[in-house]
């Protein structure tokens, strides 16, 4: 593969060869990763499948424990995405169900449910119908907070955070002191977008009611590429962002 690479950066002549140059050293670079990566795992990692209770032969993805110990997690099972709820009963995991307790969405697909670490606000987003997955595809970022046992009806973020005519969406909520964090994923422009799917963040006073969040702030380079960059997570013990 990397002499396939090379011999491409050699030859190739295109008026778009500065721009194919870094994605393919970028390629470059992750083939020499996997070259390492296997004889550097650590072998004390145990993967194990959650089974049937949650998995399916549709896509189920973007898992969170809730404070509670149950499973939260989103799968396009009969064609149309939406949120589940599976609980831990000895080793296993109970089948999937839609969350008693969660508010009725007739309109569009949800999922990428990311709770605050005090789980009494869920972010996830609400995606036009159509083909789920496909980052063309239109979302936005709803919130609910619970209220008691039962959560609010959902409410849209500003249009700060939803821009017009984008995709907004990967909400991942953190807290740090009095702040908190959302990091989310978007293809606007302008801002200080690098092109493709960005990562931003925005923060709130959380000892302030409603979704009162600042503007957005793109985390630039060398985080955000010309590709596209999808998925945040932050990890708050380390300090360390995943994506």
């Amino acid at each position: 593969a990397i002499r396939a690479f090379n011999n491409f950066l050699d030859s190739y002549t295109g008026e778009d060869k500065n721009l194919l140059e870094r994605i393919v050293q970028i390629e470059i670079e992750g083939t020499q990763l996997a070259k390492v990566a296997a004889a550097n795992a650590d072998q004390s990692v145990e993967l194990l499948h959650l089974g049937g209770g949650t998995n399916t032969t549709d896509n189920d993805f973007a898992p969170q424990l809730a404070p509670d110990g149950s499973l939260l997690y989103s799968s396009a099972i009969g064609g149309t995405t939406r949120i589940y709820q599976s609980e831990l009963m000895g080793e296993s995991w109970s089948k999937g169900e839609l969350p008693s307790n969660f508010p009725l969405i007739n309109n569009g697909q949800f999922a990428n449910a990311s709770l605050s670490p005090n789980g009494q606000r869920m972010y996830f987003t609400v995606c036009e119908e159509g083909t789920f997955g496909d980052l063309k595809t239109r979302c936005e970022i709803y919130m609910i907070t619970l209220d008691g046992v039962v959560w609010s009806q959902p409410k849209r973020l500003p249009d700060a955070i939803n821009a017009a005519g984008v995709t907004n969406t990967h909400p991942f909520v953190t807290q740090r002191n009095n702040t908190e964090f959302l990091y989310f994923a978007s293809n606007r422009s302008g801002g200080g977008a690098q092109g493709g799917m960005d990562i931003y963040y925005a923060t709130r006073n959380i000892n302030m009611p409603g979704s009162a969040f600042s503007q957005p702030i793109n985390l630039g380079p060398p985080v955000n590429t010309n590709g596209d960059e999808v998925t945040p997570y932050y990890d708050a013990d380390q300090g360390r962002l995943y994506f």
